[in-house]
Parts: structure tokens; C-alpha cells; sequence
């Protein structure tokens, strides 16, 4: 005999709908002819009987399929979402804080605002994530090798295009002075100790 159930996440979805269940999941409906024993109980506010059990398990299928409708639209969101590496308003932030990070490791009289940059980051994590992109996707991004390479060359020619070298500590601690100095997003990470 062939099943026409459904099953979902460990549950069963007979062929007209109910949620059905035997044994290990407790709270399930079960078809009406395994469950003669159950005492049916009257509504505070009505006249009309209800089957306790019944009623539990209608909500929980409706939540079932409340969350699986909406895993199902996230997950057809996601599908039609760019690369985050194609979302300027997130990969052009990622350079700025790149390069206010480099400028301060490399640069002994530059130091990075640590709070400040934190902040903007989970920033940038939280606009993702508004945006659709799960925590997953966010994370491949961000620890991605590839993409911190491509970062890096980008940073390299912006630093180059602004007129500094960006192969030498003193050409990143002039360009983050410069940087500091007209109030720039990179500069606003950054903090001269001179």
C-alpha cells in the first residue's frame, strides 16, 4: 500500500490535513477512531464541546504551518538576494572600516576607536539581516579569504588614489591623518596620539 502522508519536520500530515501522531510525539491528534477514550470538555465561554486535545493540536498545526510559510518566503527571499559583495551600502562600509583597521595596525601614532567601530559593524551586521541575508550568509562574507583579498586590493587603490603610499607605515599613518582631518567614515574610526 502506497502512503500519501506527508511528513514534516518528525510529524505526519495525513491525507486530509490533520496532524497526526503515534507514539514518541506526544500532544498530536490521532485519527478519531484510535482515540474513543477522550472526554470531550466544554468551552468556558460557550456552549459548544470541544476535544481538549484536538484543540492544542489545531494551534500547533497552525503554527506549523504558520512557521513553514514563513521559512518557505525567507528562503525564496534569500534565493533572489546579491552576493553581499555586490551590496555597496554594506561592501563600500566594509572598506571603510578595513582601511581605518589597517591604518591602525600598521600606523604607531594612529589608534582605531574600538566601541565606535563595533558598533558600526553590528551596524552593518543588523542593515544584512534586514535586508534578508541570514547569519550564515553574513558569516561566509565576512570571514571569506577571497573577499578580504579583493578588500584589500581595493583599499590599496583608494589609499593610492588619495596620493599615499599603502605599502608603508608612513604613507598610512599621512593618509589616516589626512583621513582624521577632513572627517571622513574612515577617519571617524581613527584616533591620532600624536
Amino acid at each position: 500500500m502506497i502512503s500519501t502522508d506527508t511528513h514534516i519536520a518528525g510529524f505526519n500530515i495525513g491525507r486530509s490535513g490533520a496532524l497526526m501522531g503515534r507514539g514518541p510525539v506526544s500532544g498530536c491528534m490521532t485519527d478519531k477512531k484510535d482515540r474513543p477514550h477522550e472526554r470531550k470538555v466544554t468551552r468556558r465561554h460557550g456552549d459548544s464541546n470541544l476535544s481538549a486535545k484536538g484543540n492544542l493540536s489545531m494551534k500547533l498545526v497552525k503554527t506549523m504551518l504558520l512557521s513553514l510559510c514563513l521559512g518557505t518566503s525567507a528562503l525564496a527571499a534569500a534565493a533572489d538576494l546579491p552576493p553581499l559583495r555586490e551590496v555597496k551600502e554594506i561592501d563600500r562600509n566594509m572598506l571603510w572600516a578595513g582601511l581605518a583597521v589597517e591604518v591602525a595596525d600598521e600606523c604607531p601614532t594612529i589608534d582605531v576607536k574600538k566601541l565606535k567601530g563595533l558598533s558600526f559593524l553590528w551596524g552593518l551586521k543588523n542593515k544584512a539581516s534586514e535586508m534578508g541575508y541570514s547569519d550564515d550568509e553574513i558569516r561566509a562574507y565576512v570571514e571569506s579569504d577571497r573577499e578580504e583579498a579583493r578588500i584589500r586590493r581595493l583599499g590599496e587603490d583608494y589609499v593610492r588614489q588619495a596620493g599615499f603610499d599603502p605599502t608603508t607605515a608612513e604613507g598610512l599613518c599621512a593618509f589616516g591623518e589626512a583621513e582624521i582631518k577632513r572627517g571622513s567614515v574612515i577617519g571617524s574610526f581613527l584616533r591620532s596620539t600624536k
